[in-house]
């Protein structure tokens, strides 16, 4: 019977038998370096200024375990942007009608408190809160 060593947790050091290398920790990397390497390259032949954050949006998509969780988040984030801007550009037709600062002081507290309820709900839509939270933040104050 042959066991294979499955690694527990980031910390567990790799068995002799695996020839001191741990291969899941090689397949991950191989990984990042790709998503770095075809970001740039795709900021470098477009252009696109403030680009880098797409960098870092793609260091978290493809950081996740397997193509299902890196699906998941994509979606998560793309929803939470959208909505943020969405009640972010909202609130700016408002405030342009009522040109009252409290008043945008006030559709701005309470997008991030609905943004930061949905981010302290269930795991699995918690990152759509604060993709939300941070796109509200960029439309209103930015």
């Amino acid at each position: 019977r042959i066991e294979k060593n499955y690694a527990r947790s980031p910390y567990d050091t790799p068995t002799p038998r695996d020839g001191g290398i741990d291969w899941e920790g090689v397949r991950r990397a191989t990984r990042e370096c790709t998503t770095i390497l075809i970001v740039l390259g795709c900021l470098l032949y477009v252009g696109i200024p403030g680009g880098e954050q797409g960098l870092v949006s793609g260091l978290i998509i493809g950081g996740q375990a397997n193509a299902g969780q890196s699906l998941l988040k994509w979606r998560l984030r793309a929803t939470g942007a959208f909505i943020g801007a969405l009640y972010g550009l909202l609130a700016i037709f408002v405030v342009a009608h009522l040109p009252y600062f409290p008043v945008m002081l006030w559709l701005f507290l309470i997008g991030i408190f609905v943004a930061s309820y949905v981010a302290s709900g269930p795991e699995w839509m918690a990152y759509a809160g604060v993709q939300a939270a941070l796109a509200i933040s960029v439309v209103l104050i930015y």
